[in-house]
């Protein structure tokens, strides 16, 4: 049997024109690599249109409903939501570009939740920082307002403790649960933590949910995906630098 996976990118970019594009794709299907399989069982995903970044290069990327966030190399913050102007233009409403880093810390990963414990639409946004000084590493939360330019709102809460976190935490991730407060899991060297905004969705606070990352992913993780394993239970799966599993 032969499963192929005939296109695995949504998002292709060109750093050169500046220009990136939702691609179509099917996901794992049976046949040659040449042939193109029916979208039965499968995930087809349409092109629906380009957007320009303009000089931002992206570290990473993410999306909650219409709401886009990009963390570029540089420590900027591109926000704006994707709207489709029809054909296949699409433009960044609300556009906002916020310079991070700072003299005091850097910021490495970052992660949207839907927070509507605090105002209905309402989404927050995680960014996991570390200080220059001692390089100590840091969940902080800031909220997100929508307006005809999205603004990003002053730090309302964070999380430092290394014994709880586990020690050089290197990326966040979240699950969006509508039965949930708003969630985000973060994974260290041999950890990975469970997080939530509680008390009406202002407090970052850890959970009691923790698990071991594998031996074989503790030579580092380059990615972190969250998938459910029921309606109301997720499982977090670490990628390593030798193992991608």
């Amino acid at each position: 049997m032969n499963n192929s996976m005939y296109s695995s990118t949504i998002m292709n970019s060109s750093i050169m024109s500046e220009n990136y594009s939702v691609q179509s794709y099917v996901s794992s299907g049976g046949g040659s690599g040449s042939e193109i399989p029916p979208p039965v069982g499968g995930i087809m995903v349409e092109e629906v249109g380009n957007l320009i970044f303009g000089d931002i290069v992206p570290k990473k990327m993410v999306m909650l409903n219409y709401t886009l966030a990009i963390l570029s190399d540089d420590g900027r913050l591109l926000l704006g939501e994707i709207r489709s102007r029809g054909g296949a233009d699409c433009e960044l409403e609300g556009r906002s570009l916020v310079v991070l880093n700072d003299n005091d810390r850097r910021y490495l990963d970052l992660a949207l939740v839907s927070n509507v414990q605090q105002e209905r639409g309402s989404i927050s946004i995680l960014f996991l920082t570390e200080k220059i000084k001692n390089k100590e590493r840091c969940i902080t939360a800031h909220n997100i307002k929508h307006g005809k330019v999205l603004e990003l709102k002053e730090e309302f809460s964070s999380y430092d403790k290394v014994n709880v976190l586990g020690k050089a935490v290197s990326h966040i991730s979240s699950y969006d649960d509508p039965n949930e407060p708003p969630t985000v899991y973060a994974v260290s060297s041999n950890l990975v933590r469970k997080l939530r905004l509680e008390d009406g969705g202002t407090n970052l606070k850890p959970t009691t949910a923790r698990a071991q990352v594998p031996a074989d992913c503790q030579d580092g993780t380059l990615a972190m995906c969250i998938q459910p394993t029921t309606p109301r239970k997720a499982s977090t799966v670490p990628s390593s630098a030798q193992n991608s599993k």
